[in-house]
């Protein structure tokens, strides 16, 4: 991966974790029942807009980035739910007093990281450790089938050297091929050793 996609990567889990974590909101508002399942769909959609964005890579960290942005997504839910709460039981009386209620208010903001113990209750953490546990094992599973996909190429018959293939040189690797766009790639994707120009049989 290049600095570049990561940088698109992070905006991508970032970006799909903030609209999970408004879902998110808008279904705790609507039935006003915590459903802390959902976090699980969070951390996987997190995990899988990076992978997508970083060109398919998938290993562990980016699995747990795509769960901590994924968490901060139910934090920022959380958030909207709790200025919702506030501007319906004392909105009035508040506006009446000269009190902002808004939800991107500094007020409500400063509020709510103060009394964050008293309004984010023990049980979040599970479902913050739910979403992390899905984006990892998001990755993880995508890093697995990328390997058995390639482990399923046939090795006998005439071989071919294809442009663009490398592999990783570091022993107990199993990140075979690294694929290569416009420019070269010589650090492996999943453990940043070195890589080596390689061939793949092909079935004649």
């Amino acid at each position: 991966m290049t600095p570049g996609s990561v940088a698109l990567a992070l905006l991508a889990g970032a970006a799909v974790a903030f609209v999970g974590g408004l879902v998110w909101a808008g279904v705790v508002i609507v039935t006003r029942f915590d459903i802390g399942f959902l976090a699980w769909f969070v951390g996987v959609a997190a995990s899988l807009a990076m992978i997508r964005v970083a060109g398919g890579s998938a290993f562990r960290a980016l699995g747990v980035v795509a769960g901590l942005l994924a968490a901060a997504g139910i934090l920022v839910g959380k958030y909207v739910v709790f200025v919702h709460d506030v501007r319906e039981v004392e909105g009035s009386f508040l506006t009446k007093h000269g009190v902002p209620t808004g939800y991107l208010d500094t007020f409500q903001m400063s509020y709510f990281i103060h009394h964050y113990s008293t309004i984010v209750r023990p049980i979040y953490y599970l479902w913050l450790l739910l979403a992390v546990v899905a984006a990892v094992r998001t990755a993880e599973k995508t890093h697995t089938a990328a390997y058995e996909l390639g482990a399923s190429l046939p090795d006998s018959g005439p071989t071919e050297v294809r442009q663009g293939m490398r592999q990783c040189t570091k022993e107990g690797c199993d990140l075979r091929y690294v694929p290569v766009g416009p420019t070269t790639v010589e650090t492996c994707e999943s453990c940043g050793s070195p890589t080596q120009q390689t061939s793949v049989s092909v079935v004649s």
